[in-house]
C-alpha cells in the first residue's frame, strides 16, 4: 500500500511544455496553454508573469545596454580628468624650471628635483592613508580576482579615489610611468560598483550568476585599455586576454559597446569641453594612423629588426627586475636603510629620476623636459616612404644641393 501511494503522490499529470508536445503539435488550444505556461509559473497569475517578464526585460536592457554605455563614459570621464589635471602639472613644472634657473642654475636644479620628488611623495602618501590596495599596476590583482579569487578592497570607491588621484601626481611630477595598468584597475572598480545596481533585481534576472560578475571586469579592463590608446577593438582582445581560458561570446559586444562609448566621449571631450590652449595634448597613447600604403617591402626587414630587438630587451627586463625584486628582499643594507620605512624608497628613486631627467644635465641628452606630444612630434612626417623618394627619385636635387653647397 505504501507503494501504491508513493506512485499516486508523485503521478503528476504531464505538462506539454515538459513532453515536448508543444514543439510537434499544430493544435490552436495547445499552443496556447504552452504559450501562457512559459509567461506564468504554476503559483501566479498572467498578470503577475507579465510583470516578472516584464522586470526581467527591464534588467536586461539596463544591465546590458545602460550599465555597458555607463561604464564607458564614466571611465572616459576619469581619464579626460586625470589626463587635463596632470598636463596643467607638467606645464607648471617647466614654468618654475624656467623662472628658477633665470634666476640661478643651482635654484633651477633644486626646482626641478623638488618638484618631482614632492609630488611623487604626496602621490605615496595618498595610497598608504587613503588605500593600500592601490599601489601598483593593478592587473595582476584584477586576473587573480578574474579567476575566482577574492582579494579584499580592491574593487571598492575608496580604492578609486586612491587611485585616481595618486596617478595625476605621479604623472604630473613627470615621472615616466604609463597609465595602463592603473585605468585596467580603475575600468574593474567601475564596473564593479555599477554591477551593484542591479544587486536588487538579481533574485528574478536572466544574469543573477557568479559569472556575470566576471563578464563586467573584463568590460571594464577593455574599457580601461580603450581610454589609454582609443582603440576600442584592440581593447576588447586584451579583455578576451585578462579572462584566463574561457571567454562567453555574448560578452563581445558589451565589451565592444563599452569600449566605443569611452572612446566617443574621450574624442567629443577633446574637441568640446577641453580648453583649447591645451587640447592638442591631450591625446591617446601611440594613437593609430593608416596610411593608403599600410607597409612599404623594405619596412619588412625593420619590422624584424625590431621584433627581434624588442624581444630580447622585454626578457632582460624581466631579467634585471627579477634580481632586483631578490635584491631588496636579500640585502641586508637595502633592509637596514630603506626596509623600516617604505616611503624613504620612493622619494630616492624620485631623486634619483629628478637628477637622470635634469634638462640641463643628462636629460640634455634624451629631451628631459619634452612631453609626449612634443617627442611624438619630431618623428609625425618622417616616413620610409618619403626617405626613399629622397633617395632614389631625387637624385638631380640632390645633385644640384651638392654644386650649391661646393660652390659656397
Amino acid at each position: 500500500m505504501g507503494f501504491d501511494c508513493l506512485i499516486n503522490s508523485t503521478s503528476q499529470p504531464s505538462s506539454p511544455i515538459g513532453d515536448g508536445t508543444c514543439l510537434l503539435s499544430k493544435d490552436p488550444e495547445v499552443l496556447r496553454e504552452c504559450t501562457s505556461d512559459e509567461f506564468k509559473r504554476p503559483e501566479e497569475t498572467m498578470a503577475q508573469g507579465l510583470r516578472r517578464h516584464a522586470v526581467n526585460l527591464l534588467h536586461f536592457f539596463v544591465e546590458d545596454w545602460f550599465i555597458s554605455a555607463l561604464l564607458g563614459c564614466i571611465t572616459a570621464a576619469l581619464s579626460i580628468s586625470v589626463d587635463v589635471s596632470y598636463e596643467y602639472l607638467n606645464h607648471y613644472r617647466a614654468v618654475l624650471f624656467d623662472f628658477a634657473r633665470d634666476y640661478d642654475k643651482m635654484l633651477g636644479f633644486v626646482s626641478w628635483v623638488g618638484y618631482l620628488g614632492f609630488f611623487v611623495t604626496a602621490a605615496a602618501l595618498v595610497c598608504k592613508y587613503i588605500s593600500p590596495q592601490a599601489i601598483g599596476s593593478g592587473i595582476p590583482e584584477v586576473k587573480v580576482i578574474m579567476n575566482g579569487f577574492f582579494l579584499p578592497n580592491y574593487l571598492t570607491m575608496r580604492t578609486l579615489v586612491a587611485k585616481v588621484l595618486s596617478l595625476t601626481l605621479t604623472l604630473g611630477s613627470g615621472l615616466p610611468v604609463g597609465k595602463e595598468g592603473p585605468f585596467v584597475h580603475m575600468g574593474a572598480i567601475v564596473g564593479h560598483l555599477l554591477s551593484k545596481l542591479t544587486k536588487a533585481w538579481q533574485s528574478t534576472a536572466f544574469f543573477s550568476n557568479e559569472g556575470r560578475e566576471i563578464e563586467i571586469l573584463a568590460s571594464g579592463c577593455s574599457v580601461g585599455i580603450a581610454c589609454t590608446f582609443s582603440s576600442p577593438a584592440g581593447a576588447v582582445l586584451y579583455g578576451i586576454e585578462c579572462t584566463h581560458k574561457y571567454f562567453a561570446v555574448k560578452n563581445y559586444w558589451r565589451a565592444f559597446f563599452a569600449t566605443t562609448c569611452s572612446a566617443l566621449i574621450f574624442r567629443f571631450a577633446n574637441a568640446a569641453i577641453i580648453p583649447p590652449h591645451i587640447a592638442g595634448t591631450i591625446t591617446a597613447y601611440y594613437q593609430t594612423s593608416f596610411p593608403n600604403e599600410v607597409f612599404l617591402v623594405e619596412e619588412i626587414i625593420c619590422f624584424v629588426i625590431i621584433g627581434l630587438i624588442c624581444g630580447l630587451f622585454g626578457a632582460f627586463f624581466v631579467l634585471l627586475h627579477r634580481r632586483i625584486t631578490y635584491f631588496k628582499k636579500r640585502n641586508r643594507t637595502f633592509k637596514a636603510i630603506f626596509g623600516r620605512n617604505s616611503l624613504s624608497f620612493t622619494i630616492f628613486m624620485a631623486i634619483i629620476v629628478g637628477i637622470i631627467t635634469y634638462p640641463d644635465g643628462f636629460g640634455y641628452f634624451f629631451a628631459g623636459k619634452a612631453s609626449f606630444l612634443s617627442l611624438k612630434n619630431i618623428y609625425r612626417k618622417l616616413r620610409f616612404s618619403s626617405v626613399r623618394q629622397s633617395f632614389f627619385h631625387n637624385g638631380e636635387e640632390r645633385q644640384k644641393t651638392k654644386l650649391g653647397v661646393l660652390e659656397c
